[in-house]
């Protein structure tokens, strides 16, 4: 009997802690937007897990059948109980805005919440109509490209507007920031010094009202 008994508890505390697992995402939520061919966060609350484990980000884009795509993972990734930061690149060339969800697994395994509904927009542009301004993907060039250790990014603007010109790795982290204010139509030029970064892809990105507009990549070889 006792025996029987000390069977159950062992079972009890290892139901208790496998149910103790979970994952929060906080990030997308209903009021994100993606933007194709830009950077993205997921901002995400482990719970019971620890160590370095496995993580893999997958999207759905939310129509019956529909297959979950992995889209980024992590191995391996140091999990504690604090918010993840996972940062990533979202490629693809959709040619219109869709509805989508992300899920988060660890270690092949543990599942997260399906978060909530978000957009998801293509990055051939922004619509005219409730901006103002068309972008083309042209307006943007990077030259030399492949480099080594310095470029010059250009970008010509058909009219003068309120302009963020950033710089982030494969990963998503940004790696500095060209300009921020208001910039004047016609062409401009900027250098980007990357003697001190590791070689890799880069990804100049050109921000409007802090939504991405218009995306191109760069090369550095050493």
């Amino acid at each position: 009997m006792n025996r029987l008994l000390w069977c159950l508890l062992v079972v009890t505390i290892f139901c208790i802690g496998v149910s103790a697992q979970e994952l929060v995402i906080l990030q997308p939520n209903g009021a994100s937007h993606w933007v194709v061919n830009s950077p993205y966060q997921v901002q995400v609350v482990p719970q019971g897990f620890s160590g370095r484990l496995r993580t893999v980000i997958e999207l759905n884009r939310v129509y019956p059948d529909n297959p979950w795509v992995e889209i980024g993972s992590f191995n391996p990734n140091y999990i504690d109980r604090q918010t993840m930061y996972l940062n990533g690149y979202l490629s693809g060339v959709p040619t219109s805005d869709f509805t989508a969800a992300i899920r988060v697994r660890i270690d092949s395994l543990h599942i997260s919440q399906i978060s909530e509904r978000f957009i998801i927009d293509p990055i051939n542009g922004i619509d005219e109509s409730t901006t103002g301004v068309l972008v083309d993907y042209r307006m943007l060039s990077v030259y030399p490209n492949p480099f080594n250790s310095t470029a010059t990014i250009a970008i010509n603007l058909d009219r003068s507007q309120d302009l963020t010109l950033k710089i982030h790795d494969r990963v998503g982290r940004e790696v500095t920031t060209l300009t921020s204010g208001l910039v004047s139509a016609g062409e401009h030029r900027y250098k980007f010094d990357a003697s001190h970064l590791s070689a890799g892809v880069y990804f100049i990105t050109a921000n409007r009202a802090g939504k991405p507009l218009v995306m191109q990549k760069a090369v550095l070889l050493k």
